[in-house]
């Protein structure tokens, strides 16, 4: 029997970088134990020339409200419970967009009716960017796996079991779809139109859109906690170092990661609010602390002007921010720069 058809239905999709149709799904019942042939007819279009094709087959058993229930059941009788959870390439893949940063499949209605049973869930997410997270406030860590490879187990497992977990967040993590660069009104930006996407952006993406936007991420670029817990202060600057003492103020050894932002405070030009321009990790003992210099340039304060295919520093004041995210930032100093032009 036919269960899947997209030969006389085929509609351009998303794709196969925009060649190939979207996915098509069926629900085959089969017994279990028994054997089953899968029959495929696949054609490539008419073409005077050698033409790109691609087909892609998939099969996989979708949990359903049995398996949820096991899974309740065996967290509600552990100490603790750990959720794997996420997506994989068929999903962070290139050659297609995102539909959404939901977890795919009934996989947030897992990890809440876990966390609603076992206050102690860690939910250990395998992805290879943002996810939604409505349960966020119902377990007790989230662990951001990413795709580590063949070693992926050893490793989680060395940081479930107490290794410093010392890794910070290279993107910003929204807290919803919504707040993202592409998500606006005008279909020219994003979906696109006529196989056409107009780029407007520039350099406002990640934390730099979140703070145009005044959104809050859900967890912020730089963003990564510890074992231990860390304080910073003592900010000072002299000519282009910045130095800041850093204090491990928990009974742990661990490494903080220290971020230098510059806030430009007047431009003649739109600017982000804050860029990252130096940062340092730095492994402390308990109770150690440390002072730590970083060092930035005139580059750091510029922007590029494209009609004189140059960096420009505009004299005037900016801020120079310091802190352990892009949304933490509790140290700020400002330096007066004089005008400069630099080569490209």
């Amino acid at each position: 029997m036919q269960v899947a058809e997209a030969w006389e239905s085929w509609v351009r999709g998303t794709t196969f970088f925009e060649e190939g149709c979207d996915e098509v799904l069926a629900d085959v019942p089969m017994v279990a134990g028994q054997g089953y042939d899968i029959e495929i007819e696949f054609a490539s279009g008419q073409s005077e020339v050698l033409a790109f094709s691609a087909l892609a087959l998939g099969l996989g058993l979708p949990a359903g409200d049995a398996e949820i229930a096991e899974a309740v059941a065996v967290a509600k009788a552990a100490d603790v419970a750990v959720l794997f959870v996420g997506r994989d390439a068929s999903w962070d893949t290139e050659g297609a967009d995102l539909p959404g940063i939901a977890l795919p499949g009934r996989q947030a209605e897992l990890v809440a009716a876990v966390a609603a049973v076992n206050p102690k869930t860690v939910v250990v997410l395998q992805t290879g960017g943002p996810v939604e997270m409505p349960w966020l406030g119902s377990v007790a860590a989230v662990l951001q796996a990413w795709y580590p490879g063949q070693e992926a187990g050893n490793a989680i497992a060395d940081v479930l079991l107490g290794a410093e977990p010392g890794g910070r967040l290279p993107q910003t993590f929204p807290a919803r779809w919504q707040d993202g660069v592409t998500q606006t009104q005008d279909p020219e930006i994003y979906p696109g139109l006529d196989g056409r996407v107009r780029y407007e952006e520039g350099v406002f993406i990640g934390y730099r859109h979140a703070d145009r936007m005044g959104t809050p991420p859900l967890f912020p670029f730089g963003f990564g906690l510890s074992y231990t817990r860390f304080e910073v202060g003592d900010l000072a600057i002299d000519g282009m170092e910045v130095a800041v003492t850093v204090r491990n103020v928990g009974d742990r050894a661990g490494s903080a990661v220290l971020q230098c932002y510059v806030n430009p405070v007047a431009a003649a030009v739109e600017r982000p609010t804050r860029e990252l321009k130096a940062f340092a990790k730095v492994h402390l003992g308990p109770g150690e602390v440390r002072r730590v210099v970083l060092g930035l340039s005139p580059r750091d304060f510029a922007w590029f002007c494209v009609e004189r295919q140059a960096w420009v520093v505009e004299a005037g004041r900016y801020g120079i921010e310091l802190g352990q995210s892009a949304a933490d930032l509790p140290l700020t100093v400002e330096i007066s720069m004089v005008a400069a032009v630099l080569p490209a």
